[in-house]
This record gives structure tokens, C-alpha cells and sequence, in this order.
């Protein structure tokens, strides 16, 4: 079974609803969508960076897409754990544009491929 096929990508996000409904268990109802922002978010960008290519072309063009996208949800949840967390919110704006920054990047670098 591919990694990304639908019924692949499905159950990971059952879990990440699963994962998140159970952090409320230790931590406050707030982070829950954090969490499954950052269970999706590295779903997503794992998947991009490990897709077959052959002969240097990506198999699945939208790799860079997919990349984007778990990009910016790895970004907001991150940012919103640490706002969460009692620290300063300079410091998760901080953290939440270099987050983006390092998106651009993986967005480059998938895309150029």
C-alpha cells in the first residue's frame, strides 16, 4: 500500500482525531487542535519528502503542495503550543515565521525537483 493513497491518508487523520481527543486528557481542551494540526501537519510533510521519484521526476506533483500545507500547519501549531505554554508571544511569532520560512524552503526544494 502507498504511503499516500486515501485510505493511508484517512486513517492517519482518524488517529490525529484520536490523538487529540486523548491530550485532553493531560493537557487543556485548548491544545487539542493544536495537536492535531502538528500529528497531520508531519503526516503531511513526511509524506512529501518520502514519495517515490523516478528518474528524478516526482511521482506525485503535488508533493510540493502537500509540503506547503504541512508546512504551515507544523508552523501554526507549534506557534500555538508554545502561545498556549505561557511563553512570551514574541517568541511564538518568532517561531511561527521561521516555521514559514522553512516551509518556503521545502516548497522550494520539492518544486525545483
Amino acid at each position: 500500500m502507498e504511503i499516500t493513497s486515501p485510505i493511508v491518508n484517512f486513517l492517519v487523520v482518524v488517529a490525529a482525531l484520536i490523538i487529540a481527543i486523548a491530550s485532553t486528557f493531560f493537557y487543556p481542551a485548548s491544545y487539542s487542535i493544536f495537536v492535531f494540526l502538528l500529528v497531520t501537519g508531519s503526516w503531511l510533510v513526511m509524506t512529501a519528502f518520502l514519495t517515490r521519484r523516478r528518474r528524478g521526476v516526482t511521482r506525485y506533483p503535488a508533493s510540493a503542495v502537500r509540503s506547503l500545507y504541512g508546512g504551515l500547519m507544523l508552523s501554526v501549531s507549534v506557534a500555538g503550543i508554545l502561545f498556549l505554554g505561557s511563553v512570551d508571544w514574541r517568541i511564538a511569532a518568532i517561531v511561527f515565521l521561521a516555521g514559514i520560512g522553512l516551509t518556503g524552503v521545502a516548497f522550494y526544494l520539492l518544486a525545483k525537483q
